[in-house]
């Protein structure tokens, strides 16, 4: 069972994924400066760089959106990546063991920032070297292939300097978007952690909730001192139970539009990616497999986290009615009332506050994008 974890007088930001998590978040200028620790010479740089960033991520969009609009003759599956990368950036702009389990979720998250921004910035790559565009017979009419396309000053297309120039100024808004999307995932994961592991110390206090001896018992109820103790347990229990409600209602108001946009962006680029897909050609599983897969697998594993706070929250109140309040006097047993009342209600950390982040959500995602695939793809295959 979880035990409490004693921290002593340790820094909070110096746990080991908290540090992984402002290095990578650092490297994007999003790490809140301006609220955790004074103002320096370094937290000054990071506000510049983190204006630069965004400079640069709204040039790098408004020129992939009219690099879309000069080319709206093409047909929607080759401008597909072009739509992904513009609905990304959209997004950009807008106790021991819960130790183990977030150094655990730290480590898989920068391994997927890794191997996203590698395979999303390779298989162009790759393309490339197979058509034999590097080659010194390049095919007749050949093209090079880019992760994202832009409006450019130079030829990305057939010059093979200005293709590498493209292909390493990819580089950026691909690491960008990557560290954005999960490292904000990880924050999030590791509130969701914290939450089921106070829970969890709740469970653990009320099985372990003290009841009166044999004798008491026979009599039915407790003797005096066992109730005033029985006051301070439960006073305690309720006072921690409120403070982890009020909590997952903070981080619902703090991150409920970002999780709504994020659900908003699951919804539309599942249906686009599944379109790309629907060919099944090499070329069409090369582009779009992998980037598909990683979409969902994060979708998946995103509601998952969130259910495992309604699931440690349904088990509440069945602890809460198995105390012994038939022992209790009079005062208690309207304590325990009370703490049964404020359990009993579902709790789940909600998108705008009105959705709950969970497994039915993204069961209703997934269903979704699958219904408008088949119906865009029925109409492309009318026209």
């Amino acid at each position: 069972m979880l035990q409490k974890m004693d921290t002593g007088t340790t820094d909070i930001f110096d746990v080991p994924y908290m540090r992984m998590i402002r290095f990578s978040l650092n490297t994007i200028a999003q790490w809140p400066y301006n609220t955790f620790g004074p103002k320096t010479m370094r937290t000054r740089i990071m506000t510049v760089y983190h204006y630069i960033m965004i400079t640069v991520s709204t040039y790098l969009e408004i020129s992939c959106v009219f690099y879309v609009r000069n080319n709206t003759d093409k047909e929607f599956i080759v401008l597909g990546h072009d739509y992904f990368n513009i609905l990304m950036g959209i997004v950009i702009i807008e106790l021991r063991r819960i130790t183990k389990i977030c150094n655990i979720a730290a480590v898989i998250i920068h391994i997927q920032i890794f191997f996203s921004m590698m395979f999303f910035n390779m298989v162009p790559l790759w393309k490339n070297i197979h058509a034999g565009m590097f080659s010194d017979h390049r095919p007749e009419n050949g093209t090079f292939v880019h992760s994202g396309n832009y409006l450019s000053f130079v030829d990305q297309y057939t010059d093979t300097k200005g293709y590498f120039l493209v292909f390493f100024l990819n580089l950026y808004p691909s690491y960008n978007a990557a560290v954005t999307f999960l490292c904000m995932d990880l924050l999030i994961f590791i509130m969701v952690f914290h939450i089921a592991g106070h829970l969890n110390i709740l469970v653990h206090d009320l099985r372990r909730f003290p009841r009166p001896n044999e004798m008491e018992q026979c009599m039915g109820t407790g003797t005096s001192e066992y109730n005033e103790e029985v006051f301070v347990r439960l006073k305690d229990l309720i006072d921690r139970d409120q403070v982890i409600k009020e909590f997952m209602i903070n981080i619902s108001e703090t991150f409920g539009i970002s999780l709504c946009i994020y659900l908003a962006f699951h919804q539309v680029t599942g249906c686009v990616l599944l379109l790309e897909c629907s060919p099944m050609t090499p070329e069409a599983l090369g582009n779009y497999g992998f980037l598909t897969l990683m979409m969902f697998q994060q979708l998946i594993q995103t509601s998952v986290i969130f259910e495992f706070i309604s699931t440690k929250s349904d088990t509440l109140a069945d602890e809460v009615y198995s105390l012994p309040w038939e022992l209790m006097d009079v005062r208690n047993r309207k304590a325990v009332l009370l703490f049964l009342k404020n359990v009993q209600p579902p709790r789940a950390l909600k998108a705008s506050g009105v959705v709950s982040v969970g497994v039915l959500t993204m069961s209703t995602i997934i269903k979704t994008s699958c219904s408008y695939f088949l119906m865009l793809k029925t109409l492309t295959v009318e026209e």
